[in-house]
Order: structure tokens, then C-alpha cells, then sequence
């Protein structure tokens, strides 16, 4: 799927447009996002993440972290998400479903 999904897109033309709830708004680029998918794969390489691995992710949902799922699924990995706004508890369940072997946050 981000094989297919990657291949589509002029380099210079706009890949994702990000508005947050606060009105900011943020533009990548195909070759951007081909960028940070494939810096994204190589760390997540690097930590031994292979076809089958599990990954989960407790983030905002910004343009980053579409970069970093299309990354995951490139590796053959499985990806869930849960957003910041998520209870610790009901994320705890939520991703004990899947049994993670990474867990991506933010700051």
C-alpha cells in the first residue's frame, strides 16, 4: 500500500495539507513525504522492526505522523493510533489489543 500510494505524485506537487484545530495550517510536498518515509523506515529498520511488528501511536494526528504509518506499513509492520486526547487508560486498552512492540509519542 505506501509503495502504490508513494509512487503517485509529482515531487514538487502537495501531498498532504494539515489544518490543526487552531487554524494552523502546514503543506508537504510528495518528494517531502517520500523523504520522511523513507528516513522514518530507516530508523525504524535500525531499531529491528520487521513484516509483522506492531506499532502503535500516541500522537496528534499531523502530516508527521502519516509519513511515520506509511513508513510502518512499508516494513510489513501493523500500525494503530490513538490521539493525545485519548484517557491513559482507555489508550492503555486500546493498544494492549495489539500487543505493540513500538510505541511512538510525542513530545
Amino acid at each position: 500500500m505506501a509503495e502504490n500510494l508513494l509512487s503517485k505524485g509529482e515531487a514538487d506537487a502537495i501531498a498532504i495539507v494539515s489544518i490543526l484545530e487552531n487554524g494552523q495550517r502546514s503543506e508537504i510536498t510528495w518528494q517531502e513525504l517520500r523523504d520522511l518515509v523513507a528516513a522514518t523506515a530507516a530508523a525504524l529498520t535500525h531499531e529491528g522492526v520487521v513484516a509483522g511488528y506492531r506499532i502503535v501511536a500516541w500522537t496528534p494526528h499531523v502530516t508527521e505522523v502519516s509519513g511515520d504509518a506509511l513508513a510502518g506499513l512499508s516494513l510489513g509492520a501493523l500500525w494503530s493510533t490513538a490521539s493525545r486526547e485519548f484517557a491513559s487508560s482507555a489508550v492503555l486498552y486500546r493498544f494492549a489489543q495489539t500487543a505493540p512492540l513500538i510505541l511512538m509519542a510525542d513530545r
